[in-house]
């Protein structure tokens, strides 16, 4: 059966079995995609397990076996949904920055003071892998498609954001941008081990290199130091905090999630970009994560959250998932079933975007 115009070279039954090593199962490319993953496969400063940059192949493959209908999005797959392969040069960095940072926290954690050249050449590396990901980004968007990063590290987060804010901004100038993150932790440090890209200073990065940002809304945070807390308590009107502790007590005193939902999106202006660390669900969703820490959202609370977000008429300008370790490529663990289905959801929500995006 023809699905649509794109697809009439061929027919296309949605409800058949998947196509497998096809995001998905779907059959589209980048040329006659709407909706484009690009993926980084880049966590060499991640502070206590890595392997996030290495979750593609078990993501695409536990993707097949998602059914297309969806509960609040439609069938928005039909505009087309198409992954770009994995950069070699990020690969190839991300490789020769790895041994550089375990040897600065192996300092640190010895309390031997970081190697001056090990420090220097990492932040150097990283700044070119983030420059590389802006640059990606904005190709993307440039040739009028959507846009989602799949992680990776968080910090990733900070060359994405550049390119969906430079792109949103140069055609709407006068516009001030949120920033929906949910995340176990604030990452609003300075900086983390002396590491500029760090996956644990990414929002804090963005925040001030970023001038246009009018709001930085975090949910489910459960883990931060007193830097972060201070950096956040001094900026109450730019930053808005959502502690797990927090969401418990209003849901514990009779308060709907719902409810609590519609407070966090009215926080947001217009035009968004939605940051979803996976260590922000509860551990069980996502056991083999990073960072993992106790607590966190449901899959149903972040469901809730974003199908809210969906119904503001915000304006999503690009969107990322990062810090997702799979066990293997089969696909059979938790992280790749969860990351996918987290996956078709924040892509959908750019499916409606205005004309002067």
């Amino acid at each position: 059966m023809v699905r649509n115009k794109q697809l009439q070279h061929r027919d296309y039954n949605p409800s058949a079995v998947a196509e497998k090593g096809q995001l998905f199962g779907l059959p589209f490319s980048y040329d006659n995609a709407r909706h484009i993953v690009i993926p980084i496969p880049w966590d060499a400063t991640s502070s206590f397990k890595t392997g996030s940059s290495a979750n593609v192949d078990a993501i695409i493959h536990a993707s097949a076996q998602i059914d297309l209908g969806h509960p609040f999005l439609g069938d928005y797959w039909e505009a087309g949904i198409a992954i770009m392969n994995s950069d070699p040069y990020i690969k190839e960095q991300n490789h020769s920055a790895s041994p550089l940072a375990a040897q600065v926290f192996s300092n640190l954690e010895s309390g031997k003071p970081a190697p001056e050249f090990e420090m220097q050449e990492l932040n150097r590396i990283s700044q070119n892998v983030h420059d590389r990901i802006q640059a990606q980004c904005m190709k993307v968007l440039n040739d009028g498609k959507t846009l989602c990063v799949l992680g990776g590290e968080h910090s990733v987060t900070a060359g994405a954001f550049s390119a969906a804010a430079g792109h949103y901004l140069a055609k709407n100038p006068t516009a001030t941008i949120g920033l929906l993150v949910i995340d176990a932790h604030m990452d609003l440090r300075h900086h983390y081990a002396g590491m500029t890209h760090s996956h644990a200073s990414v929002m804090r990065r963005i925040l001030d290199t970023q001038p246009s940002i009018s709001n930085c809304t975090q949910v489910g945070i459960r883990d931060f130091c007193e830097e972060e807390l201070t950096y956040a308590n001094s900026h109450p009107d730019r930053i808005h905090i959502h502690t797990d502790y927090d969401i418990f007590r209003v849901l514990d005193s009779g308060q709907s999630w719902a409810l609590y939902c519609q407070t966090i999106v009215s926080q947001l202006p217009d035009a968004i970009y939605l940051s979803i660390d996976i260590d922000g669900l509860e551990p069980s969703l996502c056991p083999n994560t990073g960072t993992p820490v106790p607590g966190g959202l449901s899959y149903n609370h972040v469901m809730t959250l974003l199908h809210t977000l969906d119904n503001a008429n915000k304006t999503i300008i690009g969107t990322d998932l990062v810090e997702v370790v799979t066990a293997d490529v089969s696909g059979n663990c938790i992280n790749a079933n969860v990351a996918s289905r987290l996956l078709y959801t924040i892509l959908g929500l750019q499916r409606l975007q205005r004309t002067h995006v």
